[in-house]
């Protein structure tokens, strides 16, 4: 049984919220369904799911796609009873794929409704995409041997490509742009593994940062790429941790202190990369560079800091107020080697540079305290808007995955930190 897990309990507190409205497909061919709101949008997301895989699966592998055998729907609220070999309670908040009967199903009571209030419908769609991609699996076949949290990072990489098909309008349901798609994303943060855990626990499923980068992959290039991720040659980040039970319980860094760390390992790390590189004045005002870059900006020859940095740190997260003011050192670092600081280029420089100091940091020996954990923080912030991509107008990347991807470039090398 292989499913995702709703691990923010807070998230059930709204269960009783009616999934309203007449939206979604006849759901006449799910078993168990009640015929209500919430069944017929998840018919509609696996309908056009798997009228992708009907289009795509012979192209990627060769053979025709053989449709899932059955779809089923159980409300967890008021069930009983065995689903999957399993007493159905355990499907609470969930989504699973059962491999043995060949089903995905859905919790109709408590994870559809959910999903939808907090995200979006476009959040339903990913998470049954994820379930179609375990469907995939069974029909190419998976080393035996593949830890869970591989095969969980192929059936995310595999909704994503599905996600980039139906955005385009392939499907039945609207288009869908790049905010409902950070949404979905969002919604897939919901389901990731806790901070401090093994990337190769049984189970694993992944941090925010492993989940978000293996859909961006599948969104951007598609499912062959995903038919290609073995243990071997994909990097999950919870493995970079020395010390998981001190990575989970570090806490977060008290916001002064945050900000003089940052300067100093930003400033010393650049003299090693850019011989000459001079520290720029840091001073904080009520508005930075005239409200063009956000939270945090560089303009005149200096780093501007306004209180939205402090308000990143409270509401996201340590790492994603460094995330933001390191993007701001980029364009300071770029401005003193001749680089342009506005347009396409100065916008993915800023993120890569971002994702390469993080990356710097994460390495053992920095003596910063960064963890894994930081890096979902970082997640948060660029799904959240393009600021920290900003360049010196504050124009940044509009997609979520590619400002998401560009960020993991950066933090892993890829052969991208060189020219951050």
């Amino acid at each position: 049984m292989r499913s995702l897990r709703l691990l923010s309990c807070c998230l059930l507190l709204v269960v009783l919220t009616a999934c309203g409205g007449e939206d979604g497909v006849d759901p006449g061919f799910v078993k168990g369904t009640d015929g209500s709101g919430a069944d017929r949008l998840a018919a509609a997301a696996v309908t056009d799911v798997q009228s992708y895989w009907r289009t795509e699966f012979p192209k990627t592998f060769g053979k025709p796609w053989q449709p899932v055998h059955e779809f089923r729907s159980v409300d967890t609220l008021h069930a009983s009873g065995q689903v999957c070999g399993r007493p159905a309670g355990e499907l609470e908040g969930n989504a699973l794929y059962c491999p043995e009967q060949d089903t995905v199903l859905w919790d109709r009571g408590a994870l559809v409704p959910v999903l939808r209030q907090q995200f979006g419908d476009t959040a339903v769609l990913a998470v049954l995409a994820h379930e179609f991609g375990h469907a995939v699996q069974r029909r190419t076949g998976m080393p035996a041997a593949s830890p869970s949290v591989v095969t969980e990072a192929m059936a995310d990489c595999y909704s994503g490509a599905s996600l980039r098909w139906l955005a385009a309008g392939h499907g039945a349901r609207p288009r869908f742009g790049s905010g409902e798609l950070a949404r979905a994303l969002q919604a897939l943060m919901t389901f990731r593994d806790p901070a401090g855990s093994a990337a190769n626990a049984n189970g694993a499923h992944g941090d925010a940062f492993d989940r978000v980068t293996a859909f961006g992959d599948g969104y951007r290039d598609g499912p062959r790429r995903c038919s290609a991720m073995t243990a071997s040659n994909r990097v999950f980040t919870q493995q970079r941790s020395t010390d998981l039970d001190a990575a989970a319980s570090a806490g977060e860094m008290p916001y002064r202190e945050l900000l003089g760390k940052v300067t100093g390992s930003l400033t010393t790390w650049l003299r090693d990369r850019q011989p000459g590189f001079r520290a720029p004045p840091q001073r904080e005002v009520a508005n930075p560079c005239a409200g063009r870059q956000g939270a945090a900006g560089y303009c005149s020859g200096e780093i501007q800091i306004g209180p939205g940095l402090a308000a990143l740190h409270r509401e996201l997260g340590d790492w994603a107020a460094g995330t933001m003011l390191a993007g701001r050192y980029a364009l300071a670092a770029g401005a003193q080697a001749g680089h342009p600081v506005t347009g396409e280029r100065a916008a993915t420089h800023v993120l890569c540079f971002a994702g390469a100091f993080t990356g710097h940091l994460l390495e053992r020996g920095s003596g910063f305290g960064l963890s894994p954990g930081d890096l979902d923080e970082s997640v948060r912030l660029l799904l959240r808007s393009p600021e920290a991509s900003g360049d010196a107008d504050g124009k940044g990347i509009d997609s979520p995955i590619e400002r998401v991807l560009t960020f993991r470039d950066g933090v892993l090398g890829n052969g991208a930190r060189e020219h951050c």
